[in-house]
């Protein structure tokens, strides 16, 4: 299991979603008199002096925790390589889903103050998270390399 490829490709995979989910930002948010951060917790938004202006709590920790429980079911499902693979799908088109959502959520996101352009950016945390999706996609094609192999040597016998 350990010696696998694969396995190393989710298990930095998982290292990348849990710095996302230890509250890493993901978005910055600038404005006008305010500015503020987006991250697995929610929305902070300070004044520019440093004080904490609101908390807008949303459990976005959530889709990283799934995520890194659905990296680590497939490292466990090492024996059935045919469930690994499916799994491997499941969550690469999980992770790409989450990935566009927050693009998404980038372009059409509510502004700080009504009536002011909000302006954000991508935070360290948001390229974090996108760092882990080719690893993940390269544990799908280590599987399916496996699962090939496999198969070859079952056709032998």
């Amino acid at each position: 299991m350990i010696q696998r490829i694969q396995t190393l490709y989710l298990i930095i995979s998982i290292i990348c979603l849990a710095a996302v989910s230890f509250g890493m930002a993901v978005l910055n948010m600038e404005d006008t008199g305010f500015h503020g951060f987006v991250s697995a917790y929610g929305k902070t938004i300070l004044t520019h002096e440093g004080e904490t202006q609101a908390v807008l709590f949303r459990p976005l920790f959530i889709i990283p925790l799934v995520l890194i429980l659905l990296c680590a079911w497939t490292i466990f499902s090492y024996k059935k390589l045919k469930f690994q693979l499916q799994l491997g799908r499941l969550t690469f088109l999980l992770y790409t889903f989450t990935l566009a959502m927050l693009l998404l959520y980038n372009e059409i996101a509510e502004p700080i103050t009504k009536g002011v352009e909000t302006v954000y950016t991508f935070a360290p945390g948001f390229y974090v998270f996108t760092a882990g999706l080719p690893f993940v996609f390269l544990a799908n094609l280590a599987i399916r390399k496996d699962k090939k192999l496999l198969d070859s040597l079952n056709r032998l016998r």
